[in-house]
């Protein structure tokens, strides 16, 4: 198989290391010359480009599989929106008709509840965000890039943790800073390892349904999630101050993700199914 992949980071090159251990070939489309030096490292044939370039989208090679993995850059200067949604709908218009299978890492912030109820596939998608609203926006534009074309999947990610990702959480918790938003609001987290295992399975193809939420078996508070990093990392236990909120991300008690098409489609066996069992294994990390 070969499998071309827009945004090779965190999460695509985990991906794209175990496509190639497994004899696939795998291509990489980044903006670094530096990034694509550590690409052809590990076996990723790298495309030097940006996805914002006409030519450098003609110049796509056909693949069995495009994962588009983009994360945005505010530092790029280039806005968000232009980005995820513009930019790569003209990826899928142009490549629609040289790909078989194109697979979107979306998130689980295209569901604008924030009375902590629970959540899936079937709810309204109403963010109150402009992340939310941008995200939905890019999955909606590349519904209709796809259309009669080529098959999408939408896998819509609750929070990747993983390796190296604790960092900035056990070097707040650590400096006694205090933390904005409720600690009873909820969190949906996936680890790097089992959205890997998500979007794999979902490269085979035996699901039929077009969008699916990728989340662990259990949601947590954030109260449960900075006291588990605190006690792990040697840390004070964590402070609140919910009067410093100012981002509708942590006001609010967020919602609850269920993972029950997740399960019955993709059939994976999860690794982490609890988060807060796998946290304390990670403070190493940081």
């Amino acid at each position: 198989m070969h499998a071309l992949i827009v945004g090779c980071g965190y999460l695509g090159s985990r991906a794209a290391a175990q496509w190639i251990a497994g004899g696939d070939r795998v291509t990489a489309l980044t903006r670094s010359t530096r990034k694509a030096a550590t690409l052809a490292d590990a076996g990723i044939t790298p495309l030097v480009g940006d996805v914002l370039d006409p030519a450098v989208i003609a110049a796509l090679p056909a693949a069995d599989v495009l994962l588009i993995a983009l994360t945005h850059d505010p530092a790029g200067g280039v806005p968000k929106r232009t980005l995820l949604v513009d930019g790569l709908a003209n990826v899928v218009h142009e490549l629609r008709s040289r790909v078989g299978h194109v697979i979107q890492i979306s998130s689980t912030s295209v569901y604008g509840q924030t009375d902590g109820s629970w959540v899936d596939e079937n709810s309204p998608c109403e963010p109150t965000t402009e992340a939310g609203q941008i995200t939905l926006a890019a999955e909606r534009a590349l519904s209709d890039a796809c259309a009669g074309a080529c098959r999408l999947t939408i896998l819509q990610l609750a929070g990747i943790y993983g390796p190296g990702r604790l960092i900035a959480r056990v070097d707040q918790l650590r400096s006694g800073a205090a933390v904005s938003g409720s600690p009873d609001a909820w969190l949906n987290l996936i680890h790097r390892d089992d959205a890997v295992a998500s979007l794999h399975a979902a490269a085979e193809g035996r699901h039929t349904s077009q969008t699916i939420l990728v989340c662990d078996d259990r949601p947590l508070t954030r109260g449960e999630f900075y006291s588990a990093v605190a006690k792990a990392a040697g840390a004070p236990p964590p402070r609140f101050d919910v009067a410093a909120t100012t981002d509708r991300r942590t006001s609010g008690l967020n919602k609850r993700c269920r993972n029950a098409r997740m399960h019955a489609e993709l059939d994976i066996r999860l690794k982490c199914p609890d988060s807060i069992v796998e946290l304390p294994q990670l403070i190493d990390f940081g």
